[in-house]
C-alpha cells in the first residue's frame, strides 16, 4: 500500500522503480506496466501533456504503485471494478469527443488499508480494504468517481506540469528503447539522462502521492464526483455514506487518506452543496447491494 510502500529507503525503492518501469512482458490485467507508451519526437509543446503523454506518464505512474503492491486474485472481482468503474466513466462527459476518450483501467490491490487513486491517463486503483468496508455498489461508484473527476478534471496533470522534477516529459518515451539497447551491450550516451529522467518520475510520483493534490481539487472532485455518479444511476447519498465511513475508521488504516485529503466533516459539507443541485436535476437512483455483495465472495 502506498503509506507502507514509501517507508522503503528511496535509494533501494528506485532501482526497483526502473525494473518495473523498463521491463518487458509484466502485465496486471490488460495492462502492461512494462510498456512505455511511444510519443514520438516532439511530443513536449509549452510543457502541456497531450492525452497520449498522459497515458504514457500514468502507466509509469502506476507500474512504480502497482509494483510495490499484491494485485487482489479475484479475477471476478477485478472485472466487476472494471465494469463500474467504466460505466462512472462513460458519464463523467458525455458531449465529449469519443475518438478522445482516456483508456480506463481500474485495478483492485490486496491491502487492507483504505485508500484509492488515480493516475493521468485514466489509471483508477482502489484497495481491497476499501472494498471490504463499503455495503453496496453505489458506495463504490462515490470512491470510484472521485477518482475519475480527479483524471477528467486533470487535477493530477496540472500538478504533474508544475513540477520542476519532471521538466521534459516527453523523454520519458524514448527510455525503454535506450535501456534495451543498453542491457544488448550497445551502451547508449543518453542512459544517464534517461535514469534521470526516470528518477524524476518516481519523485513526482512520490510527492503527488503522499502529500496530495490541492484541498480545492480534492473538494471540487468531491462536488462533480456526486454529481457524476447521480448521472450514471446511482444514489447519491451513498457519497455521503463513504465520508462517514471514512471518518468511523481507524486511523492506522487511513494514514495516507488523512495527510492527502480534507477533514471528513468540510468533505460532507462540500457533497451536500452538491446533493442540493442532483435533488432538483437527476431522478431514479439506487444503491445495488445484491450485486455487490455477490462480486466480493
Amino acid at each position: 500500500m502506498i503509506n507502507r510502500f514509501f517507508k522503503i529507503p528511496l535509494s533501494c525503492l528506485f532501482s526497483c522503480v526502473l525494473f518495473f518501469m523498463l521491463g518487458c512482458g509484466l502485465k496486471v490485467g490488460s495492462l502492461d506496466v512494462g510498456k512505455l507508451a511511444s510519443a514520438g519526437a516532439g511530443v513536449i509543446t509549452g510543457n502541456k501533456m497531450s492525452l497520449e503523454e498522459q497515458q504514457a506518464v500514468g502507466q509509469q505512474m502506476t507500474a512504480i504503485i502497482v509494483g510495490s503492491s499484491k494485485i487482489h486474485p479475484n479475477a471476478k472481482l477485478q472485472k466487476y471494478v472494471n465494469q463500474v468503474g467504466s460505466w462512472v466513466a462513460l458519464h463523467a462527459n458525455p458531449e465529449k469527443d469519443k475518438t478522445a476518450q482516456v483508456q480506463w483501467q481500474f485495478i483492485v490491490i490486496d491491502t487492507p488499508d483504505f485508500n484509492a487513486f488515480s493516475m493521468p491517463g485514466g489509471y483508477v486503483v482502489i484497495s481491497s480494504g476499501v472494498l471490504d468496508r463499503l455495503s453496496s455498489e453505489a458506495e463504490l461508484a462515490a470512491v470510484l468517481a472521485h477518482e475519475v473527476v480527479h483524471i477528467e478534471q486533470k487535477h493530477q496533470v496540472k500538478a504533474i506540469e508544475k513540477s520542476s522534477t519532471f521538466s521534459n516529459i516527453g523523454d520519458l518515451a524514448f527510455i525503454a528503447a535506450d535501456y534495451r539497447q543498453s542491457q544488448k551491450g550497445g551502451y547508449s550516451q543518453d542512459s544517464l539522462k534517461n535514469r534521470q529522467i526516470a528518477k524524476g518520475l518516481f519523485n513526482t510520483t512520490h510527492t503527488l502521492y503522499t502529500k496530495g493534490l490541492s484541498r480545492e481539487d480534492e473538494l471540487d472532485a468531491d462536488q462533480k464526483a456526486v454529481i457524476l455518479m447521480t448521472r450514471a444511476g446511482y444514489d447519491p447519498y451513498a457519497y455521503l455514506a463513504v465520508m462517514q465511513l471514512i471518518e468511523s475508521i481507524d486511523d492506522k488504516r487511513k494514514t495516507l487518506v488523512l495527510a492527502t485529503h480534507p477533514k471528513p466533516s468540510e468533505r460532507i459539507h462540500t457533497a451536500f452543496n452538491a446533493l442540493n443541485y442532483v435533488e432538483k436535476n437527476i431522478r431514479s437512483t439506487k444503491t445495488v447491494e445484491n450485486r455487490f455483495l455477490s462480486s466480493l465472495r
